[in-house]
């Protein structure tokens, strides 16, 4: 939400939180920003601590291994490449990775230009806001198009399937999460 305030006043079109699907593969787009010549995948991550990025791998300062979001960009980039070229689309996607929160910190960085550091947000917008804005119908279009194709179930929650009536129903202990009041925990446990 503070990056989508940020550039809440740019004078083109911003669709958020998009989930589209090529071929067999759902993926999802934070911000898309289209401008005249170009269009704008932004990733948004709100990671807090410190962090480095080396030889394709993203871990945190302690060195515990996390999901590499270059990897999710990278993958979204070429999806969204497919889907518009499906549907007869050939603009310029750049893609960026944007990390918004003030507390993150990333050691030894690539020289990605992808990659944007909080400390570099700013200038981001800054650059965004001079870009030619000049929009055609064809712009519209695709933006139309993007709204039509978004999904509203995402196929990967997975609740359980389950009939309200055959459910038990009551009090659970807090300790076990059994029914009834006289649960084995709480009277060893009293």
């Amino acid at each position: 939400m503070k990056f989508d305030s940020l550039i809440r006043d740019l004078d083109t079109l911003v669709i958020n939180d998009l989930l589209l699907e090529v071929g067999d593969t759902v993926f999802q787009i934070d911000t898309l920003i289209i401008f005249y010549g170009r269009i704008y995948l932004i990733d948004v991550k709100n990671f807090e601590g410190e962090y480095c990025y080396e030889d394709g791998l993203f871990k945190t300062i302690t060195g515990s291994e996390k999901k590499d979001p270059m990897l999710q960009l990278n993958w979204c980039h070429l999806a969204l490449r497919q889907l518009l070229q499906k549907y007869g689309y050939n603009l310029p996607i750049e893609a960026c990775l944007v990390f918004i929160n003030p507390d993150f910190t990333l050691f030894q960085p690539s020289l990605k230009p992808q990659i944007i550091l909080p400390t570099q947000v700013n200038s981001f917008i800054k650059k965004l806001h001079k870009l030619p804005a000049k929009l055609s119908d064809k712009h519209h279009k695709l933006a139309d198009l993007l709204v039509s194709l978004h999904k509203t179930e995402n196929p990967y929650v997975r609740l359980p399937k389950y009939h309200y009536d055959t459910m038990e129903k009551g009090i659970t202990c807090g300790a076990c999460h059994s029914f009834g009041y006289f649960c084995l925990y709480n009277e060893n446990n009293l």
